[in-house]
């Protein structure tokens, strides 16, 4: 995986479940694990919230990526922590290839450090899109073909709960979602511009997988693209079989919520915010999904 132009934090400070983790601590943690497998750390290290990774290299092989995660022992979710790995079932869809991985435990946190090829470059640092990528119509077709597959894998995994479906629904829109919502598939579950490759077609992050409400994927990515007239054109053309279904609204729906939340959270981007309430504003006054609401 290429995380070099993907750090997600700057700060000093790397937060582990509540516990403060500096980035010394971390860039040890990744040392321990360049020294077990006896490599050579061959570019800087790159850090997610919970994560770090770099590029290493071996006298059995050339480059590969080395990303080394960590949680509370006894906070570890074992969804999350197990997600990637698992993700080697999922046949058929353009991955990193995963090599190996060890686990280590000091101090009351637990290590995890997985070997895997290194990706192409994400299309964007941000969840949304940060410029309009130049795609062509095979990575779109591979799009299409990745998601598909990954829709109709059988798993006990569970993403996204009806609980929290509802909850979510219910907070932001006011909606009274009936029960049971029938339509569940399994989704990738981060399917974000973040973590997609090109020109070289790839997902990556696969820690999330699982089951979660119809056309989630799709809906997420659209939620991510309405700022981007010429994408979310593409995006409703490409997947017009998806989003034709009622049950799709209610997906979108949530995605929406999730998004808007984010980024009341981290920050407002104008852009993305006024034109996803927009959208949003358009689904609910077309009302396609008043069969699954009270």
């Amino acid at each position: 995986m290429d995380m070099r132009n993907k750090s997600e934090s700057n700060g000093s400070k790397l937060r582990v479940a509540g516990l403060r983790y500096s980035i010394e601590q971390a860039d040890q943690a990744i040392k321990v694990a360049i020294a077990f497998i006896q490599g050579q750390q061959a570019s800087d290290i790159y850090y997610g919230t919970k994560s770090g990774g770099c590029i290493v290299t071996h006298s059995s092989f050339q480059e590969r990526w080395l990303k080394v995660k960590w949680a509370l022992a006894g906070q570890l979710n074992r969804f999350l922590w197990d997600g990637e790995l698992l993700s080697i079932g999922l046949e058929g869809v353009s991955k990193p290839r995963i090599f190996g991985h060890f686990d280590w435990e000091a101090i009351g946190i637990c290590y995890r450090a997985v070997m895997m090829s290194v990706a192409p470059r994400v299309i964007s640092e941000e969840h949304h899109l940060d410029r309009t990528p130049v795609l062509e119509p095979r990575w779109w077709e591979q799009l299409v073909d990745a998601v598909v597959k990954i829709q109709t894998k059988q798993t006990d995994r569970v993403f996204l709960t009806e609980d929290r479906l509802a909850q979510r629904l219910n907070e932001r829109f006011g909606l009274k979602l009936k029960r049971p919502f029938p339509y569940w598939q399994t989704a990738h579950g981060d399917l974000r511009w973040a973590n997609l490759t090109a020109p070289k077609f790839s997902i990556i992050d696969w820690e999330t997988w699982g089951r979660a409400p119809y056309g989630f994927d799709v809906a997420y990515l659209h939620a991510l693209s309405v700022s981007d007239a010429q994408v979310l054109a593409k995006i409703k053309e490409v997947f017009s079989a998806i989003m034709a279904k009622p049950a799709y609204d209610i997906t979108f729906l949530y995605s929406a919520a999730k998004v808007m939340r984010a980024f009341d959270v981290r920050g407002y981007h104008e852009g993305i915010q006024t034109e996803l309430c927009r959208e949003v504003e358009r689904v609910l006054e077309d009302r396609r999904f008043a069969e699954f609401c009270e």
